[in-house]
């Protein structure tokens, strides 16, 4: 069995405060609505190859859903609560509010999905905090971790088909 380590709830400024922050727009030709209903459907991301994620409260989605979302070979399984949900926005985040491995401080998601000439653009964001004594840790993993959100957008587009961004538009900005 594994054990549990408590993360701190973050808010809606965690995405600008956070010390480790990476946001990915990504340019679909699938149309919004068709985004938002896979990203709020009955299995998650099942698109993405290093993600299991399954929500655990019952419908009608809204704040307060939780889910919880194994990584990779299940080293890593996160159990998350959603602080805001939007059908009509097709917009939710998320903070981790627990984790089996003891790297997080607060870890935090945002999915923005919006209309665009080619089709959509999934905004997905990704922030966290380390746990204390582990600063130094986690700013030397952070090749690391942006590899790991690539192999997310990268199944993302494999999925819901690449679309071109508008001019002047690129993923993968991290703060």
């Amino acid at each position: 069995m594994s054990r549990w380590y408590d993360l701190e709830p973050v808010g809606e400024e965690f995405f600008s405060t956070a010390a480790h922050r990476f946001s990915f727009p990504i340019h679909l030709r699938a149309a919004a609505d068709d985004v938002w209903t896979e990203l709020t459907g009955p299995d998650p991301l099942r698109w993405v190859t290093r993600l299991r994620a399954e929500y655990t409260t019952e419908q009608p989605f809204g704040p307060g859903t939780r889910r919880s979302v194994v990584v990779g070979d299940g080293l890593l399984r996160l159990r998350e609560e959603f602080f805001h949900w939007d059908d009509a926005e097709r917009r939710h985040a998320f903070y981790a509010d627990q984790a089996t491995i003891p790297a997080f401080r607060s870890f935090a998601e945002d999915f923005r999905v919006t209309d665009a000439e080619h089709g959509s653009t999934l905004h997905w964001s990704f922030a966290y905090e380390a746990r204390t004594g582990l600063g130094m840790v986690a700013w030397a993993g952070r090749p690391v971790a942006k590899l790991i959100f690539a192999d997310f957008v990268r199944d993302t587009r494999a999925y819901f088909g690449a679309a071109e961004p508008a001019a002047g538009l690129s993923g993968g900005a991290a703060a």
